[in-house]
Order: structure tokens, then C-alpha cells, then sequence
């Protein structure tokens, strides 16, 4: 499958993130209050609190991307006060007499929905134990635990049901709406077949139908969050469309899973193709698909071929979480700290993180930080303190 030029992606909030335990950090602050030292530097401690529940973002906090579903944080106005040394935010420390206060960000956390083919093709083997579909489910499976930042949401096609409106084995199933939370609802969606079922042999591609369950899907969180949040669809199968987007179409099954991959592209929700096995790496259609979708095609002849194209794709965009917005800029930037787990993180541009072109409205996380954010239940939190009595 020929690889096609990126479309133009356009740069947009995200919504929500992991929420910080609020007692450890308490207890952080209070430690480096009670030293007073308004010069010390302080580096991450890399331990996560995997345990931390999840749920939606408090002011000024971020929210957790567990299965938990925990409410989320609201604080601020803690005793004690933190300033920079010298004019540089990397001198992170507290003085007494202020309030640390909790600055509400958001980090551009991306949606991304995996529509999985699943007709007759997938069930052709694909490495010594496992079929494509299997191996499919496994690789996706892997990486929305290694990818927890992204808002994952999962399909697959032909629908389980059997019959649709469109015809036996034309429409595709329902979407697990993208999200935080999502886990296990992915793995029933994936595990819907184990025990058989009239709709699970089916050899038809609705691949119309399953972009614009896709669209609809996007639709819902594109009214709730900010219009052109990052929204992508990794669509994977072995082979072209074989059904028409309804029975009153007058076009190509084709054609169909071209207007239907425009209509997601038109509303900033872009769409990666992956070709599994050698007769979908072929295929003149999907390299169509791709190219209107906005984004490279993917060839995958092998499982290692699969897992090294699918990881790159997903650690691309998981990247984009580690730029975030801030709602409420602080009138002096260096009294501010951004902190991991509680702990301070340097402010540095190869690895730490800095405000974005000399603005204090976003800022962007560097190297081993930004790496820790995208593959770890990390908590982030942005403080702020007294002002420094010197420049």
C-alpha cells in the first residue's frame, strides 16, 4: 500500500487528563514548605500512584484514565508559597505567608477509534498461533494499556447481528464511544464472538457503514469539547469494501468508503488505513481511502510488521497530550511549577518543559517527561505561589 502525504492536522484543545492525588501532593508541598527553601531545586520522583482513581477533571486538576470512574479534584489555597530563583522557573521552592494555588489546564489529549475488520478474511492465520483478527485484538489490546493519555474507543465489522438494512453482514457494529473509561467495555466488544454467534462468520466489508458509525461516534464529542480536538480512526482490514453505504446507493462499494472517510476529514477527524495481508497491501480502494482520509497508508504483511506501524502511529499522536493549555495564565510565569506525582518537573526545552513561545497560555512537556505522560497514569497538576521578593 503506497504511503500518502499527511494532511494538515489542526492544532486543538483536548479535554480532560489524569487527576493527581491530592494527598500526596499535599503532603509534598508541606514537606517542602517545612524546609523552607526558597532556593532548593527539587527533581521528579518517577514512582506513579497507579492506584489513583480516575474521573472528570476538577478546577485547576485533571482527571484519571482508569476504569474507576472516581470523581474528580477540586483544591486549592494550600498554606505556603513557591517561587523561582534568579528569574529561572527551575529553582522550584516555598516560602511562608502565601497560598499555592491549583491553575486549571488541559492537555490535547487525542481521541483515536480502532474499527477492526473482522469478515471471513480476518480468520485466515497470520502468524503460527493466531489469526489476523486475533492478532489484531491483541496489538490493540496492548496499546490502550501502553497508551492510557489517549481517549480510546474500539470497533469492529461486520456487525455480530447478521442482518441490517443494507443487507446480511452489511453494517458494521456499534462503536465503544471513545474515552478514558473504555477498557473494559473494549475488551467485551472484542471478546462478543468467543462464543460464537450468526453474525460472527460473516464474509462482508461494511467499510461505509463502519466510518460513519465512526463519524457519529465523533459527532457527540466534537459537540462536547472544543471543534477541532485531535480525532483519528484506525481502520484495519484485509481487504476492500464490499458493501454499499444503503441499498438505495447508486455508486461502488468503494466509492461509498471514499464520501465516507470526506465526511469524517471535513470535520478535522482523520483516518489511518492499515492493509493486513497481502491482497489489502494491493489494493488501488484502500490506498484511495487513505489518501482522503488525511493520513499514510499502512502496510502490514506480518504481525512484527503490524505491531511496529501500529505503535509508531499511536506513540505519534499519544505525543500530542504532552502539549497543554492553560485557562487561567498566570500574570508572572516564573511563579509557577508544573509537578508530576506532586514533584516538580525542571524547566527545561530537551527535557522538562517550557511555556510555548514565549507565551503563557500553553506549554509543552520534552524527552523522558513527555514519555512518562503518554505511557503512565501520571498525575499533572500546575501550581501556582507568592511572588518572589527579588528578580
Amino acid at each position: 500500500m503506497a504511503p500518502r502525504p499527511r494532511a494538515s492536522e489542526v492544532r486543538s484543545f483536548g479535554s480532560i487528563g489524569p487527576l493527581g492525588s491530592v494527598a500526596a501532593l499535599a503532603l509534598a508541598l508541606a514537606t517542602w514548605a517545612l524546609g523552607g527553601a526558597c532556593r532548593q531545586s527539587v527533581m521528579l520522583d518517577s514512582v506513579v500512584d497507579a492506584g489513583d482513581p480516575g474521573g472528570p477533571a476538577g478546577l485547576g486538576g485533571t482527571t484519571g484514565m482508569n476504569d474507576a470512574g472516581a470523581a474528580g479534584d477540586m483544591r486549592g489555597g494550600m498554606t505556603g508559597g513557591g517561587h523561582f530563583d534568579g528569574g529561572r522557573p527551575d529553582g522550584f521552592g516555598f516560602c511562608f505567608g502565601g497560598q499555592i494555588q491549583y491553575i486549571p489546564i488541559t492537555m490535547r489529549s487525542p481521541y483515536v477509534i480502532a474499527s477492526v475488520d473482522r469478515s471471513a478474511d480476518m480468520q485466515m492465520s497470520f502468524s503460527a498461533t493466531a489469526t489476523r483478527l486475533e492478532v489484531v485484538q491483541q496489538q490493540v489490546q496492548a496499546l490502550t494499556t501502553k497508551y492510557p493519555v489517549v481517549k480510546w474507543g474500539y470497533q469492529e465489522f461486520p456487525s455480530t447481528m447478521g442482518m441490517c438494512g443494507s443487507g446480511q453482514g452489511c453494517c458494521a457494529g456499534d462503536v465503544v464511544p471513545p474515552g478514558y473509561n473504555s477498557g473494559k467495555s473494549i475488551r467485551s466488544a472484542i471478546h462478543a464472538c468467543d462464543a460464537g454467534g450468526v453474525g460472527c462468520k460473516q464474509a462482508q466489508r461494511p467499510i461505509a457503514d463502519a466510518l460513519s458509525k465512526c463519524y457519529d461516534a465523533f459527532k457527540v464529542v466534537y459537540n462536547q469539547d472544543e471543534p477541532n480536538d485531535h480525532r483519528y480512526v484506525l481502520l484495519l482490514t484485509s481487504g476492500d469494501p464490499t458493501c454499499l453505504s444503503s441499498p438505495m446507493s447508486t455508486t461502488t462499494p468503494c466509492a461509498d468508503a471514499v464520501t465516507a472517510v470526506m465526511k469524517l476529514s471535513n470535520t478535522f477527524s482523520n483516518t489511518a488505513v492499515f492493509a493486513i495481508g497481502d491482497t489489502a497491501v494491493a489494493s488501488t480502494c484502500l490506498d484511495m481511502v487513505a489518501s482522503f482520509g488525511g493520513l499514510d497508508g499502512h502496510a502490514a504483511k506480518t504481525p512484527n510488521d503490524l505491531s511496529a506501524e501500529l505503535d509508531t502511529f499511536v506513540e505519534s499522536k499519544a505525543e500530542e497530550a504532552c502539549t497543554i493549555d492553560v485557562h487561567s495564565p498566570p500574570a508572572d510565569p516564573r511563579s509557577v511549577a508544573l509537578l508530576f506525582d506532586g514533584a516538580p518537573v525542571p524547566y527545561d526545552g530537551n527535557d522538562g518543559w517550557t511555556f510555548d513561545q514565549n507565551s503563557n497560555l500553553s506549554l509543552t512537556i520534552h524527552g523522558s517527561f513527555c514519555r512518562t505522560l503518554v505511557q503512565s497514569n501520571v498525575s499533572v497538576h500546575l501550581v501556582g505561589g507568592c511572588m518572589p521578593p527579588h528578580n
